[in-house]
């Protein structure tokens, strides 16, 4: 059976479908709330802010979750040059690399010179608004700002914190450690 003669069978129900689909026509539907959502149905971190001083891919990929999860996670990224990866182009996605896009999507960004009186009192603030802080700066950096794991304890009062334990690979820069494993199976190996 060619599809010539399968359309010319069919052609007389499709007529009967749309004089049926015009009798009865559609009914817009009621405009809905965020409010009108069944507690069910609602994110679960919803309510929940986080401080988020991450960049290139691990962190940023962390605090997406918690912001898929309902979180208003709030990125803190440098002045004028911005997370690492904004720069990891192409793809693009318009003007914005992708990789960038793909990472941090539910976040409001806030440009903030860590170095200045004025960002670092802002970014304090933030912290002790925030319900969670998340991290990857460099070694001894968030110390530098002085808010280490303790005085961030302090300032987040009521929170749950969690780190990795101290040791001799945290001398390094996070992405370092992901880019040079101690395994070595990215070493080179002369015979």
């Amino acid at each position: 059976m060619g599809v010539k003669s399968i359309l010319a069978r069919a052609a007389p129900n499709l007529s009967k479908l749309r004089d049926r689909a015009r009798i009865a026509p559609a009914r817009p539907l009621p405009p809905v709330s965020r409010d009108d959502r069944l507690a069910a149905v609602r994110p679960p971190l919803e309510g929940v802010i986080v401080a988020d001083l991450t960049q290139n891919v691990a962190g940023p990929f962390c605090t997406q979750i918690l912001g898929d999860m309902g979180a208003e996670v709030v990125k803190v990224e440098r002045p004028g040059r911005g997370d690492d990866a904004r720069a990891w182009a192409p793809p693009y996605w318009g003007k914005e690399s992708a990789t960038f896009m793909a990472l941090n999507r539910n976040k409001k960004s806030l440009a903030l010179d860590l170095k200045s009186p004025g960002g670092l009192e802002v970014l304090q603030r933030l912290v002790k608004r925030a319900d969670v802080l998340v991290q990857s700066l460099r070694p001894g950096a968030i110390d530098e700002l002085g808010l280490d794991f303790a005085a961030a304890r302090r300032s987040i009062p009521g929170s749950s914190t969690a780190r990795s334990p101290p040791s001799a690979r945290a001398a390094r820069s996070p992405s370092a450690r992901i880019r040079r494993p101690h395994a070595g199976v990215h070493r080179p190996r002369c015979p």
